[in-house]
């Protein structure tokens, strides 16, 4: 297999679990990712639902829902501002009155985390 088909197969696998996190995140997809940067579970479910919504605003009161157990706003920008700290500042872009979208940068990392864990679980 060349680079380039290895390559292929992979931005493939990417958009298959693109397709394949859905409104209920993978547990175990979750844990992966959130070991590998380092980040608490609710961090992990909050980047994920932004990576599944790439390039479009996820409304805070959506966010606040998918974290459960009655958590306030405020709660919720802690949280993006830890993952913020851990991914980077430019990573996350706050629509002010709307909610969070990934930036280019946000959406490399969220690639790069899949991809590599892909990689892990293939070889």
């Amino acid at each position: 297999m060349t680079d380039a088909d290895r390559i292929a197969q992979l931005q493939e696998e990417v958009a298959y679990l693109r397709r394949e996190l859905g409104d209920v995140l993978d547990a175990s997809k979750l844990d992966r990712v959130r070991r590998r940067l380092g980040i608490e579970p609710k961090q992990a479910k909050i980047l994920l639902r932004l990576y599944k919504n790439a390039k479009r605003v996820v409304p805070s009161m959506q966010l606040v829902e998918l974290l459960g157990d009655e958590i306030q706003l405020n709660t919720l920008r802690v949280h993006v501002s830890r993952l913020r700290e851990r991914i980077g500042h430019t990573a996350i872009r706050t629509v002010y009155g709307e909610g969070y979208t990934l930036t280019q940068r946000g959406i490399f990392v969220v690639r790069q985390v899949l991809e590599d864990l892909e990689v892990r679980r293939a070889a």
